[in-house]
């Protein structure tokens, strides 16, 4: 990650860079694939007019529009990758961590209230009067 004019960080991953075969690398939910890329002039004069909208208008703009178009994209049907991230790692390997994240019993004893707190609204509404 690198910090940008804005005070706004920026993702400085492989995703998106082209190979030598001519093909961008798209990270989806964790899993790299490969798309190839069937205009490449059409992408070219995307990515010159997505620069061309950053200098002119500034990042808050091409942000905006790139919400825009990603919302738009999922109204139109198109599949896209998830975009949520975080700056967190679980720092417990997996070996390490509990079967069960909580006290069991006191789950069990939980859902046991609320399936008797269930019961009770029923009855009281089934009462005549």
């Amino acid at each position: 990650m690198s910090e940008v004019n804005s005070g706004e960080r920026q993702n400085t991953s492989s995703a998106g860079k082209k190979g030598s075969d001519g093909r961008v690398r798209v990270i989806r939910e964790g899993v790299a694939s490969y798309l190839p890329d069937i205009d490449n002039d059409e992408t070219n004069e995307w990515i010159e007019s997505f620069d061309g909208l950053l200098e002119r208008s500034g990042p808050n703009r091409a942000r905006y529009l790139m919400l825009r178009l990603l919302e738009r994209a999922g109204e139109r049907r198109v599949a896209l990758p998830s975009l949520t991230s975080t700056d967190y790692v679980n720092t417990i390997p997996t070996e390490n961590e509990p079967w069960f994240p909580g006290d069991e019993s006191m789950e069990r004893r939980y859902r046991a209230w609320i399936r008797w707190n269930a019961a009770i609204m029923v009855h009281r509404a089934q009462r005549p009067g």
